[in-house]
């Protein structure tokens, strides 16, 4: 499985972290993170797969606590949502 990422970030020292995994769905499925990230500038790395492989995946919409993830087919996204403290 290859990890891809997306976002901004900055800094080397991530202050907040989130690690999940969820299914999503071709419709689109909002992520909801457990912590809420200092600022929208932060990091996701993630791996989108299913029975098959490894499926491609968007990550859009990042807010504070969310972010839009849309497969192109029905998947498992596993992410670490990194971002420094400002």
């Amino acid at each position: 499985m290859a990890w891809k990422v997306s976002g901004g970030g900055g800094g080397t020292t991530p202050s907040v972290i989130n690690v999940k995994t969820v299914a999503i769905t071709t419709a689109g499925t909002v992520v909801t993170m457990p912590n809420a990230m200092p600022n929208t500038n932060y990091v996701v790395f993630y791996n989108c797969f299913n029975n098959n492989g490894t499926v491609g995946c968007e990550i859009t919409e990042q807010t504070l606590t969310t972010f839009k993830a849309t497969p192109i087919e029905n998947a498992t996204l596993q992410y670490n949502a990194s971002a420094q403290s400002v």
